[in-house]
């Protein structure tokens, strides 16, 4: 009798591959608008759409963030992705309906932002929720169609903000609730980062008309986040107070609003060129740097609140549009955009393999949590996840990112509910409703789905690889592939640097030759890849105990590479390997 030895064996696990889905971001988004723009209700000649609360409460609102002005953003982003005139025909209708809701007063025009402790409404300057974000909204409108109204009314939000700024510091500030310090209709807390976005406004109305008024607001602002008392010096960089004088010690350690602050000053010094907006720019990211907790696989994460064990992956509803800052690591490529700071992408980095370590599989997709350790999970986080993971393929090339937002892609189709030709999403499973609004609805979904880098187009590739069977103890020198390209593409144009096999081997420079190896008359590239490289590749990923058993198997080599304008191709062969069994190994028993 006698028995074989087998060699120990490990397997090494990996994400089995989803299939694509049929439809593209653009698709989907313009599926999120069909159900958006089939929930608008007609008044006062524009549109208005219903938002329901966590308790029941439906109102109508204005704003950016759950309303018409962050409804019309998107669909006239999706025209201006598509020409599509009816998107344009209701984002006016939005912003007409808007303008029938306002409020004149000091010259200028206010909103009234409507909620269950408040149901006649608050008079908030806000970006998200206020007059801030209106005003975002109108002047947009006014660029693309250059209907003058909508710059009117722009005006006339920015005038209504200026008028409400409040002096301290030698700067000054437009409060949440103006016009007192610390509210008017009930007690608000300063917050300097919200304050910060507030002024982001006004610097857009200054680049739009060239009317220097505006920019002394936010000049006056980074003198006040500057100079006031809500400033600290820390770890070689700057953080910032909130909720003051409501705070607490800890509303010192925040390090997601500081991020904003850094944008803000980012945002003032593109425009001024003054050096300090830079340095206090690059000092709030500093002590961000400085409070990141470092886990393992090179990532990092951060406390929304030092101390809360709250690590946000992305906000589960927070919008902040135009500026379209979701996570610390926006900020961090911002800063790195403007100084080239290798540290800035770094961070960025270490945030994005966190944030992949939070996925979870789930039918045909990843889904990622709002926040570490919770079951929240909605298609507008995904949706968020999506932009961020393809801007950070965009800035490293690491086609772990691009991967892991197709996933996330996937996902937010899969649990898409098809309605009227449209596509509808539940923010949370215990919410009742399909919201339409842009901080956690359709529009949300769709809008981050558009805004995203679109990644290159993969070419289809074909292989094929020689030899067709591969004895795993040979000990040759080559494996040979033959690249061939579809139609309208040039074989001459492939970076052969780019060429991997199976993401781990990569393609020798030379040697290389240009044919026509199978005589189809379409020119293919020849590569080699070294063979035992590829060797040591088989056989650290298969079972080699299934492979001594049955002496061969099939596998699929996959090659991917790029041209040189960084397109994209892969394509995949089927080869035979064979492990033939020395004499020794068999041994009498």
């Amino acid at each position: 009798m006698i028995s074989l030895i087998v060699l120990s064996t490990f397997l090494i696990f990996t994400r089995q591959a989803k299939p694509e889905p049929d439809e593209t971001p653009l698709e989907v988004a313009e599926k999120a608008a069909a159900y958006v723009i089939n929930q608008a209700l007609a008044e006062n000649g524009g549109y208005r759409w219903e938002h329901w609360d966590w308790e029941g409460n439906m109102f109508y609102k204005t704003v950016i963030h759950e309303g018409a002005a962050g409804i019309g953003a998107f669909l006239l982003s999706l025209y201006e992705k598509t020409e599509n005139p009816t998107y344009l025909e209701y984002a006016e209708g939005a912003a007409q309906w808007i303008i029938s809701k306002a409020v004149p007063e000091r010259g200028g025009y206010k909103w009234a932002y409507q909620n269950r402790h408040n149901p006649s409404g608050w008079w908030l300057a806000q970006q998200h929720r206020g007059v801030s974000g209106i005003g975002e909204f109108l002047l947009k409108m006014y660029r693309v169609t250059a209907n003058s109204t909508y710059l009117e009314y722009a005006k006339g939000a920015a005038q209504w903000l200026a008028a409400m700024a409040y002096y301290e510091y030698g700067g000054c500030f437009i409060p949440m609730n103006p016009p007192n310090k610390f509210g008017t209709q009930a007690a608000f807390g300063i917050n300097p980062a919200a304050e910060s976005f507030t002024v982001l406004f006004l610097l857009r109305m200054y680049q739009e008309t060239g009317n220097s008024t505006y920019l002394t607001y936010v000049e006056g602002t980074a003198e006040w986040l500057i100079s006031g008392i809500y400033i600290k010096a820390e770890n070689g960089g700057y953080k910032w107070l909130y909720n003051y004088p409501y705070h607490t010690s800890s509303d010192w350690n925040m390090p997601y609003h500081d991020s904003r602050i850094a944008c803000f000053f980012y945002e003032a010094y593109k425009e001024t060129k003054n050096e300090t907006y830079l340095e206090y720019a690059n000092g709030a990211l500093q002590w961000i740097i400085s409070v990141a907790e470092h886990v393992e696989g090179n990532g990092c994460k951060w406390d929304h609140r030092i101390g809360d064990n709250a690590y946000g992956v992305t906000h589960l509803v927070d919008v902040n549009w135009p500026t379209d800052f979701t996570t610390i690591a926006d900020a961090l490529l911002f800063g790195y955009s403007v100084t080239f700071n290798s540290t800035y992408l770094e961070y960025a980095k270490r945030f994005a393999n966190w944030v992949i370590s939070q996925g979870v599989e789930d039918g045909n997709g990843i889904k990622f949590p709002a926040t570490e350790s919770t079951n929240q999970y909605s298609g507008f986080v995904n949706a968020k996840v999506y932009r961020f993971l393809l801007e950070m393929y965009g800035k490293t090339d690491n086609s772990t990112y691009l991967d892991y937002a197709k996933e996330s892609f996937d996902w937010i189709v899969s649990n898409a509910t098809t309605v009227d030709g449209g596509y509808k999403w539940r923010t949370i499973d215990y919410y009742p409703h399909f919201p339409t609004w842009l901080a956690g609805g359709a529009a949300g979904i769709g809008y981050y789905l558009i805004s995203a880098p679109m990644p290159p187009p993969e070419l289809s590739a074909t292989i094929d690889v020689n030899p067709a069977t591969l004895n795993l103890r040979s000990k040759g020198k080559w494996i040979t592939a033959y690249i061939e390209l579809p139609e309208g593409y040039d074989v001459n144009d492939v970076n052969v640097s780019t060429i991997l096999l199976n993401g781990t081997v990569p393609a020798e420079i030379h040697p290389t030759d240009i044919g026509d190896e199978d005589s189809d008359g379409i020119l293919d590239l020849m590569v080699k890849f070294d063979r035992s490289e590829v060797i040591s590749y088989i056989l650290a990923n298969v079972n080699l105990t299934k492979l001594f058993e049955e002496r061969f198997m099939n596998i699929t080599l996959t090659i991917t590479g790029c041209l040189n304008d960084d397109v994209p191709f892969q394509g995949s062969d089927t080869v035979k390997i064979i492990m033939p069994i020395p004499r020794w190994y068999l041994l009498p028993q």
